[in-house]
């Protein structure tokens, strides 16, 4: 539209504070724009000269920037330091937001605009930031001088390499894994995303009745004559109500629960009238694509943990077999910490999984027979619920420790751990996206982790090539180098 008109008459920029044309703000907004990249290119320039190691460096720019950007962007308004906002080097690079805000902030007892403190800042910040710039040029140590900053961390690091130096081989396996290889961060991520992402399993309506579920939890307990005299007493006073559709499905749900409890006292069973939801969430059979998406989540946290296990001794591994303890001992404590590690990704999946579904649902009947639950009502005597949960569990852990031995697998057939990781994502993890994305023919990828859905075949089958792959794995390893 045309560029003399107010820029108050644009909705998106009402809260402009002064009376301008908007010919006026785009000339204002691209040079603040210009100068808040400058400011920025200022502050990365200056922690670059502060700190010679080119990591650290790095690491204290990062945590710089992720500073000013959360005061930027995550400070609600009703916050006393909600000033920080605007002072601050983002505030000049997404000019929009501060401009588009009608904010006044409490300086010194006087009322002032966000967005004038910013722009009144500027120039102190830019002469700053040139003036810093120019006293650590003149002032930086050579290259020969150490840095204090380097010392500290290597006054850290001593004592910490000689604890690391003295563990047995094992610990020195779970060290390079956990530490040099990043392993606790894929850990701390994995266990991030879980306790801050992860959704409650819905219960697959298929796996038990829905329409008696809520009376059976409120009766829950076995099933004996009071049960049925409990249920004859809710019927009795329905009778004397008035008749409505709602009441009499009401009606109808008492009646059939009735029929099946008359049923069980009639064969001595001992089945219970169990609160069914935590189970049937719990048994979840992809309901709402719920296994495929945790299946991606798993073998990617999977993939980015174990992929270095072998990889990363390629270089070396002639000499690690010439050690002493370096053949065949130290490949089982490879595989050793690998299953550790796995076991310890399933414990934090399986306690948020477990926590999301008694948190919602409550506590599942852990002692009652298995076939109080309609999907298993087919089963053996002699099972608990507990028990059915217990294999149920197992079974996903069977499957996770398969696909651990196919990433080891994948280690040992590379020379780089970076090239184990993109080849252990292509075969286990892209798979497992298709799926998740309704393929169905890449299921297999993932079927393994949703027992429900996997026969019992598959298991027995996974379990045979888990016994077979640290055989295969142990003859990639000691095999001469070609």
């Amino acid at each position: 539209g045309p560029l003399d008109r107010p820029v108050q008459s644009l909705e998106a920029f009402s809260a402009v504070p002064w009376a301008l044309t908007v010919r006026q703000y785009l000339l204002l907004y691209f040079p603040l724009r210009a100068a808040g990249i400058w400011l920025v290119s200022l502050v990365i320039y200056a922690i670059l000269q502060a700190v010679n190691y080119l990591p650290l460096a790095f690491g204290a720019l990062g945590a710089a920037l992720a500073a000013e950007y959360s005061l930027f962007r995550w400070i609600p308004d009703s916050y006393s330091i909600v000033i920080l906002r605007y002072v601050n080097v983002f505030a000049l690079v997404d000019v929009p937001s501060v401009s588009l805000k009608y904010l006044n902030l409490n300086l010194f007892g006087q009322p002032v605009q966000g967005v004038i403190l910013t722009i009144v800042l500027l120039p102190l910040l830019l002469a700053a930031g040139i003036l810093g710039n120019c006293l650590l040029a003149e002032r930086k140590k050579p290259v020969a001088r150490q840095n204090s900053l380097l010392v500290f961390a290597d006054q850290i690091r001593r004592p910490f390499s000689r604890a690391v130096g003295r563990l047995p081989l094992f610990g020195q396996e779970l060290y390079k894994l956990l530490w040099l290889q990043r392993g606790v961060a894929v850990l701390l991520l994995f266990a991030l995303f879980l306790f801050g992402s992860m959704e409650t399993p819905r219960p697959d309506t298929e796996l038990y009745d829905t329409q008696g579920a809520g009376i059976a939890a409120s009766l829950q307990g076995p099933i004996t004559e009071r049960t049925l005299d409990a249920i004859d007493a809710q019927l009795a006073e329905y009778a004397g109500w008035e008749q409505s559709d709602a009441l009499l499905e009401q009606v109808a749900s008492y009646e059939a629960l009735r029929a099946r409890v008359e049923e069980s006292l009639r064969l001595q069973d001992g089945k219970w009238l169990i609160s069914a939801a935590p189970l049937a969430a719990l048994f979840n059979k992809n309901g709402a694509n719920y296994q495929r998406e945790n299946a991606v989540v798993l073998l990617l946290a999977l993939v980015l943990l174990l992929s270095a296990l072998f990889a990363q001794d390629s270089q070396t591994k002639e000499l690690l077999r010439a050690a002493p303890r370096g053949g065949r001992t130290l490949l089982w404590k490879k595989l050793g910490a690998a299953c550790l590690l796995t076991v310890l990704l399933w414990a934090v999946f399986e306690a948020r999984e477990l926590s999301l579904i008694l948190r919602d649902y409550g506590t599942p009947a852990w002692a009652a027979p298995v076939q109080s639950f309609d999907y298993f009502a087919g089963s053996g005597a002699g099972w608990t619920l507990g028990m059915q949960t217990a294999i149920f569990l197992m079974q996903r852990l069977l499957g996770l420790l398969t696909a651990a031995g196919i990433v080891c697998l994948i280690s040992a057939l590379c020379r780089q751990s970076n090239t184990a990781i993109l080849c252990g994502a292509a075969v286990l993890v892209l798979p497992a996206c298709l799926s998740c994305m309704g393929l169905k023919t890449f299921d297999v990828s993932c079927v393994l982790l949703s027992p429900l859905e996997c026969p019992a075949g598959g298991y027995i089958a996974a379990a045979a090539l888990l016994l077979l792959l640290p055989f295969v794995i142990s003859r990639l390893w000691m095999r001469r180098r070609a």
